[in-house]
């Protein structure tokens, strides 16, 4: 990591210090992977508390039936675990959160995060070769679909109904800059340039949102996206 990367680091230590609660830690974890790998990562600090709460509300609802029957909740994409901090603090007893995260050093850190929580259980790889045999009440993901290209798109998006209950709901996120930059620089006849996964993800959206919202207390801003999956008949 040169001097550059550093000076961003510091800078966004500094801004996320004023709006959440991560360590400085879990801030240069997810850099230093992000750099490592941008398209896998996504991201390039934890999450914010504000996405965090946006991205959970489906689970938090679930929670206020404390006698309930027990839930089955997915995270694609735990990262340093700011959203499945957010998550677990709604668990039930009778629930349960699988985490899935292909990066193996960041599947150790959530791990050792949540080594006391016998209802969470973290599976280090790629979300599509997670094979549950059962379905999810809410699935959460902050899969970086516009990096990781149109294929990983048409796969996990039929994976995710798969394994989406009779009443699932599907929240995910985008970065707003990111499409612009996409859309900025196809204008701009970059032959390397395509927006196939963005008019994809739209097609999705169209179909099966039922709400949205702008978070932007978070580096970058953040689009959040619920989708109702549910079978209805």
């Amino acid at each position: 990591m040169n001097l550059r990367h550093v000076g961003t680091l510091i800078f966004f230590v500094g801004c996320f210090a004023i709006i959440d609660t991560a360590t400085v830690a879990e801030y240069i974890t997810v850099f230093h992977k992000y750099l490592e790998n941008p398209s896998q990562m996504g991201e390039i600090a934890p999450m914010s508390k504000s996405v965090g709460k946006e991205l959970i509300k489906y689970v938090e609802k679930n929670s206020l039936y404390k006698n309930g029957e027990g839930q089955y909740y997915l995270e694609a994409g735990g990262g340093a675990g700011a959203v499945s901090v957010c998550i677990v603090e709604k668990l039930r007893p009778q629930d349960h959160l699988d985490i899935v995260e292909i990066n193996p050093q960041l599947c150790n850190l959530l791990r050792i995060k949540f080594k006391q929580y016998k209802n969470v259980s973290v599976h280090c790889c790629s979300v599509l070769d997670w094979h549950p045999g059962y379905t999810y009440d809410v699935i959460i993901s902050t899969l970086p679909f516009l990096s990781l290209g149109i294929e990983f798109a048409r796969q996990a998006i039929p994976y995710f109904q798969s394994v989406a209950s009779d009443t699932c709901m599907f929240s995910c996120v985008e970065y707003p800059i990111v499409t612009k930059v996409k859309m900025l620089a196809y204008r701009l006849g970059l032959n390397t340039v395509k927006l196939d996964v963005q008019q994809y993800m739209a097609r999705v959206r169209s179909r099966y949102l039922k709400e949205f919202k702008t978070v932007y207390s978070n580096i970058p801003p953040t689009n959040i996206y619920h989708l109702d999956f549910g079978k209805h008949v």
